[in-house]
């Protein structure tokens, strides 16, 4: 059971949290001055006794939060508390102005946007909070037009302003960069998304009594992560280890199931076997240590599998099906491997077979042990939709997708969603970006393979994964450079990935508690 402030909020579950609170009578207030006191802390981090810190304050709760933040910092720090749109619209709005001032913080009302922020060493931005959506508007846009050219150090309460919270989306790009954010109870999937992941800067999550919501989605780290890696007993033996079956590759993509099937060896499969269409058996550059499998082959040069082979594939701990496979391939292939009714990874050209089944009217729910691993494209394949409205709301297509196919579905990206079943869903925290290069995907889609193997369900397999997929795009990145980094050298780093994950490391992007 993930602690509450692992959980992933949108908006609705934040305000359920705020409304569970009030219902067991936490008043308002008090959370507003642990939130304000949890911002203050972090400001004094930031800077040194003594400095200009600049608070803008919107008109909501956000603004409250501000207010407070500048009553604690006002003993240590010069304050100047700038109001964009008045006194905050609250109960107790006019008595958090005057508590300010009393402390010492200097209140203005909406001063000119060309001189908010002279001689500002910090900048709180208080503007907008969880609620807030589409492009601001008024003082406050021309106070975060002012904060975007201004070059100072930001640190933005509970979101910078004009992210929204549900999706990451910056409706109208004035969002600001922060160097910290910090959020309340549990952080927001605004914070996972881009762009508001980028422009959030380190991430604080801080407790201020909230209840916990009830909430599925969760972040992946060190401690589940862990629980799930599948442990290497004394007594085992490569038939223990699992088998699995890599079903893929075309002529003019010969390498992409070789990827997937060394990857499903180094993440700890005991056997794989590659079966590849026979005119590019020869041609494979491949470890000894796998089974090449060539199976016959179409007039287009795509693979065939006959009854032999489908019975052999009932016998397989994994199939991973669809790397390299190329857009020749019939649908009654993956309708062949879907029979066998082994626990399988989609991938790749597997994916686009899918999305055609999918626009013919005919595609049967996959069930629980089949794994999707599409990026946004493919996602916008099965969906039906472009990759930039995948993009705009991740959560959304990966739970439409999940319920409309029945499989566990998950979606690359910086921070991979994984979901099936209704279930937890996870928001994986150890990407990098050195995993942007051609072959990745197929890695990815070997290490679940060998998971799925190893005797995980599918969403555990596919978020473990990624998890393994994200340590070793680090580890490969510190050995040749980040720019550097191709698929091989993914694979050679999952041993490390994988000792990372046994010692519960944090990865870069796991938030501090506060």
């Amino acid at each position: 059971m993930a602690e509450a402030r692992e959980l992933v909020l949108g908006v609705e579950e934040a305000r359920q949290e705020d409304r569970l609170a009030a219902e067991r009578g936490v008043p308002t207030a008090w959370l507003m001055e642990s939130a304000g006191a949890a911002v203050a802390r972090e400001a004094a981090r930031l800077v040194p006794p003594g400095s200009v810190v600049t608070v803008l304050v919107g008109p909501g709760a956000n603004g409250g939060d501000g207010l407070v933040a500048a009553r604690h910092l006002a003993s240590r720090f010069r304050v100047r508390v700038a109001l964009a749109r008045g006194v905050p619209a609250l109960d107790h709005g006019p008595s958090l102005v005057e508590a300010a001032r009393a402390y010492g913080a200097m209140v203005e009302d909406a001063p000119a946007p060309a001189t908010v922020l002279a001689g500002a060493d910090l900048v709180i931005d208080a503007l907008l909070g969880t609620g807030a959506r589409g492009t601001p508007r008024g003082q406050v846009a021309a106070y975060l037009e002012v904060l975007g050219c201004s070059g100072l150090p930001v640190l933005a309460v509970d979101l910078p302003s004009g992210v929204d919270a549900d999706t990451g989306q910056d409706a109208g790009g004035l969002a600001p960069q922060a160097v910290a954010t910090v959020t309340f109870g549990a952080s927001k999937f605004g914070h996972w998304t881009f762009p508001g992941a980028g422009r959030r800067g380190r991430l604080v999550v801080a407790d201020i009594g909230l209840p916990g919501a009830d909430a599925r989605w969760r972040l992946l780290g060190p401690d589940q992560a862990r629980a799930w890696l599948p442990p290497v007993e004394a007594d085992t033996h490569k038939g223990r280890r699992g088998r699995v079956v890599v079903v893929g590759g075309s002529a003019t993509m010969p390498g992409a199931p070789s990827l997937a099937a060394e990857a499903a060896l180094r993440a700890g499969a005991g056997l794989v076997e590659l079966w590849v269409p026979e005119g590019i058996a020869g041609r494979l550059a491949v470890s000894p240590a796998v089974i090449v499998v060539p199976l016959p082959q179409t007039a287009s040069g795509s693979l065939r599998l006959g009854p032999a082979e489908r019975a052999r594939l009932a016998q397989a701990g994994a199939v991973v099906f669809g790397p390299g496979l190329g857009r020749q391939a019939g649908a009654g292939t993956l309708q062949a491997v879907l029979a066998a009714g082994r626990p399988t990874v989609i991938d790749a050209d597997g994916l686009n077979l899918l999305a055609s089944l999918a626009a013919a009217g005919i595609l049967p729910r996959l069930g629980p042990r089949v794994a999707l691993t599409p990026h946004p494209g493919e996602m916008g394949r099965l969906l039906g939709r472009s990759a930039q409205a995948v993009e705009a709301d991740r959560r959304g297509a990966v739970e439409e997708a999940e319920r409309r196919l029945g499989a566990a579905v998950l979606l690359k990206g910086p921070f991979t969603l994984v979901a099936g079943g209704g279930g937890a869903g996870w928001v994986n925290t150890s990407g990098h970006p050195a995993l942007a290069t051609g072959g990745s995907g197929d890695v990815l889609s070997g290490i679940a393979g060998a998971l799925l193997a190893r005797g995980l369900e599918a969403v555990p397999a596919l978020a473990l994964a990624a998890y393994l997929h994200g340590w070793a795009g680090l580890f490969a990145a510190v050995r040749v450079g980040e720019r550097a980094v191709i698929a091989p050298d993914l694979i050679a780093a999952l041993g490390q990935a994988a000792e990372a994950v046994a010692g519960a490391q944090r990865p870069v992007h796991w938030p501090q508690w506060a």
